[in-house]
């Protein structure tokens, strides 16, 4: 018996109860959007995670959704896919200008259905654990993810309140990777956990295979040869005998 005479069956049991209650929370008090904390200044975060995304949604169809309530006052927004069906995984996150901006977004969605596709799902909102735009593009301009077709990779948009107001709603560069040894990694990571298709990062994979071919002949000239590809030795060294 454990604890006030409760066997560890029935605190498991109760455990269970506590999970599978509608008003049990997976994401843990502290990722809970409380619009009256926002109001009040005291929750200033501007990154939130929708999930609960019917599958058949993608990425534009997303955009105008999100659009109907938020239009000009989000700057990022990543539709995770599952690149085996080409379907999204149920969750998205999506990047608030201003911590007001999310009210609006919680009023129109959170606890609605998505009446779309015959889809019963109701939408769920929660904070992400990663904040800001800065923070976010730091995630993501390194990674695998990057490498794939458009409709994958997560977005930028600028902003009514940004420095190009008159291109409010409209996609943004992402900056380019600034880490190869990160992207190398993530693509790496990537393939392992088959996260991503063959393709992502290939280049990277044979870059390291010519230079581990290179450096396998055990010869002189290889290595000279590597150190002449890198463009540190002119093109036609020659290394006598």
């Amino acid at each position: 018996m454990g604890p006030g005479g409760s066997s560890p069956y029935a605190r498991r049991q109760h455990a269970l109860r506590v999970t599978r209650s509608p008003h049990h929370n997976a994401s843990g008090a502290h990722n809970v959007v409380d619009v009256n904390r926002i109001r009040e200044g005291t929750d200033v975060r501007t990154t939130i995670m929708l999930r609960n995304i019917p599958n058949k949604v993608d990425q534009v169809m997303l955009k105008g959704i999100i659009d109907e309530s938020s239009w000009g006052k989000y700057d990022f927004m990543y539709l995770r896919i599952d690149f085996a069906n080409d379907c999204n995984v149920g969750y998205a996150f999506i990047n608030f200008v201003d911590p007001l901006d999310i009210i609006d977004f919680v009023k129109a969605r959170g606890n609605q259905r998505w009446n779309c596709f015959k889809s019963d799902k109701i939408a769920e909102i929660s904070y992400a654990t990663i904040q800001g735009k800065d923070c976010l593009v730091q995630k993501f301009r390194n990674s695998s993810v990057m490498l794939e077709a458009e409709h994958y990779r997560p977005k930028l948009y600028f902003t009514e309140n940004g420095p190009c107001p008159e291109l409010a709603g409209e996609e943004e560069p992402f900056p380019t990777p600034d880490n190869p040894s990160k992207m190398k990694r993530s693509c790496e990571n990537a393939e392992h956990v088959g996260l991503f298709t063959p393709n992502a990062g290939q280049h990277f994979r044979d870059e390291q295979r010519r230079r581990r071919s290179q450096f396998d002949r055990g010869t002189r000239f290889a290595a000279f040869e590597e150190y002449d590809y890198d463009g540190a030795l002119p093109r036609n060294l020659f290394v006598s005998q």
